[in-house]
């Protein structure tokens, strides 16, 4: 393969770059706050440790994602700042983006098998509760 069938040479065109910036600018302010929002999830633990099983996933969750979208930021800037390597710069955002969307899929699948789990425990126990209740109004 040639360096022009790698797409190692290829640039897009100044109306893209803007497209690139743009999103590229967008991705960057998420990325830090999403930072920022995890450091200070981790604060509360400082005064009461025993809520770190709550606050330490959310926060360890949130400047990954952080993390994540800050690196392919750089690389979508990167299409945009430098010449000739357009398509790896896009490769390597795409890459960070695959990482940072199959840890969504991973963690909704993590909710919904939570949220189903936790509906039958209620319905067990509700249903339990609820036959007790109608035992002691006989």
């Amino acid at each position: 393969m040639n360096e022009q069938d790698s797409g190692a040479s290829y640039e897009f065109s100044t109306e893209q770059n803007s497209v690139f910036s743009s999103l590229a600018s967008a991705m960057k302010v998420v990325g830090i706050v999403s930072c920022i929002l995890g450091a200070l999830s981790l604060l509360p633990i400082l005064a009461n440790p025993g809520i770190i099983f709550i606050n330490g996933p959310q926060a360890i969750i949130l400047l990954v994602v952080g993390v994540w979208t800050t690196r392919a930021s750089n690389s979508i800037k990167a299409i945009v700042d430098t010449q000739g390597n357009d398509i790896q710069h896009l490769m390597d955002a795409m890459s960070g983006l695959s990482k940072l969307y199959r840890l969504q899929r991973a963690l909704m699948i993590l909710c919904l098998v939570l949220f189903v789990l936790l509906g039958l425990f209620l319905v067990t126990v509700g249903g339990a509760f609820l036959s007790q209740i109608s035992q002691v109004a006989n």
